[in-house]
């Protein structure tokens, strides 16, 4: 059986926060907060409008269905019915488009949600997390592995090797 092994990959390891990396966390924060409190407002805009178009076409559906005596309605019945039914078209196409814009924002909001979570988390902890490139060295004999950073030569972690490292592969047996 080989004494040790190697294998290069990457593994992610905390990072302490410099001063300048505190700062660029709470204004990457504070440019998601406003913009999310901007995006809010353009929804409160959009809504508005929509409801304002809403309650036209209403209107003229009501006024469309008002607008003839039971004799009258009679005769005019179809062209009425057609526009009743166009206006409700309308209606509907902006009930649809407001849904696939709430859908459009919200997902707008939980992205500067996403941001403002991630940079919360590495100002509490006071570190970030990122990917180094890493040997992981098995000792066979001491039966662990050890994480060394490639960049630094810093021992990052070891770990007990585990059933599957300590089986014997077709390269050990040759």
């Amino acid at each position: 059986m080989a004494e040790n092994s190697e294998i290069q990959s990457e593994i992610q390891v905390d990072v302490e926060l410099s001063k300048s990396a505190r700062s660029a966390c709470s204004k990457e924060m504070m440019a998601a907060m406003n913009a999310i409190v901007a995006v809010q407002a353009d929804i409160k805009d959009y809504m508005k409008e929509m409801k304002e178009d809403v309650d036209k076409y209403q209107e003229l559906v009501d006024k469309a269905r008002m607008k003839y005596n039971a004799e009258q309605l009679d005769a005019v019945k179809t062209e009425i019915t057609a526009k009743v039914v166009s206006l409700l078209n309308h209606i509907s196409q902006i009930e649809d488009d407001i849904k696939a814009y709430q859908t459009e924002k919200k997902a707008e909001i939980a992205k500067f949600e996403a941001i403002i979570n991630l940079n919360r988390s590495k100002l509490n902890r006071g570190k970030d997390t990122q990917w180094v490139q890493v040997t992981i060295k098995k000792n066979f004999k001491e039966k662990v592995k050890i994480y060394t950073r490639n960049d630094t030569g810093e021992v990052v972690k070891e770990l007990p090797l585990t059933e599957d490292d300590l089986q014997m592969t077709l390269e050990d047996t040759e």
